[in-house]
């Protein structure tokens, strides 16, 4: 649709300055960096895509899917989205942009009432939280009989999301995000400022599923991040929750052995963990 302006990726980097100076106590430098953040490049950028007369926004030209062929649900639940999330980052699966959730704007804005961050109108929206604001984007739109299931869900921005509309891949002339590896950074989508924890990682084959089981892309490659942050996750959850894991998460036809071969490393580690610690210290 249209490339993004290097004044997004430099409100980012204002943005999270303002929640590291947040986080340390400094309100004044923090609202500071918020404001700065605030750039008119940003906000062009964004109404030129989902302005009423956009250049850059496709037109539909096929009718909706009828009533009865659409799914009833068409927002993800908040599970679905945390592991939206955990899959995809927190970069528009479209553009790259970072994007930033909903929960942790209004958290921002609820710490600076002052900034007046948020109204109801675009105009006096912040631009970089506008352009940024975090999205679940059908890839087959729901209008056309697209689910809100995992597989047709990506992670998008707000521009992105509303100039694509209810248009097709095609009809957008967007290639298919879903062939591209999620664009990786140190960007956290600030959710520090909120202090979000993962409360459930999503299997290695359901976050990567184009990674198969032994390859080399989970030991060198863009999956090898999140194997060990999974593996080190699941380790540490009780026996009767590793259980309930696995019986909803079952492993596909492909990955049978998978859960069990982990099973057999949890013993080996706690060895390791006596062996490295000793015995357990008598209190005084």
């Amino acid at each position: 649709m249209r490339d993004p302006v290097p004044e997004i990726d430099q409100a980012a980097h204002l943005l999270d300055d303002a929640v590291t100076a947040h986080l340390n106590g400094n309100r004044s430098l923090a609202k500071q960096l918020i404001l700065d953040a605030n750039l008119p490049a940003i906000r062009d950028w964004t109404e030129s895509l989902w302005g009423a007369n956009s250049p850059y926004a496709p037109k539909k030209t096929t009718t909706s899917a009828r009533g009865d062929t659409r799914h009833a649900e068409r927002m993800p639940s908040s599970s679905v989205c945390r592991n939206l999330h955990l899959r995809d980052g927190y970069h528009c699966r479209f553009c790259g942009i970072p994007v930033i959730r909903t929960a942790v704007r209004k958290g921002i804005c609820k710490a600076y009432p002052e900034l007046n961050i948020w109204g109801r109108r675009n105009v006096e929206q912040h631009a970089a939280f506008q352009a940024m604001w975090a999205q679940y984007d059908h890839v087959v739109p729901h209008s056309a009989g697209g689910g809100s299931d995992f597989e047709n869900l990506i992670v998008t921005c707000a521009p992105c999301n509303y100039s694509r509309m209810e248009c097709t891949l095609e009809q957008s002339g967007l290639a298919d995000p879903r062939q591209r590896v999620p664009r990786r950074s140190a960007w956290d989508g600030l959710e520090r400022f909120i202090g979000t924890k993962k409360q459930h990682l999503t299997p290695v084959w359901v976050t990567f599923p184009d990674i198969p089981w032994r390859s080399i892309g989970w030991r060198m490659g863009y999956g090898e991040e999140y194997w060990y942050l999974w593996k080190a996750w699941y380790t540490a959850l009780p026996a009767q929750a590793r259980t309930k894991y696995q019986e909803t998460w079952p492993e596909p036809d492909a990955w049978r052995g998978f859960y069990a071969g982990i099973e057999t490393e949890i013993p080996k580690l706690a060895l390791l963990m006596a062996s490295h610690w000793g015995p357990t210290r008598r209190s005084t």
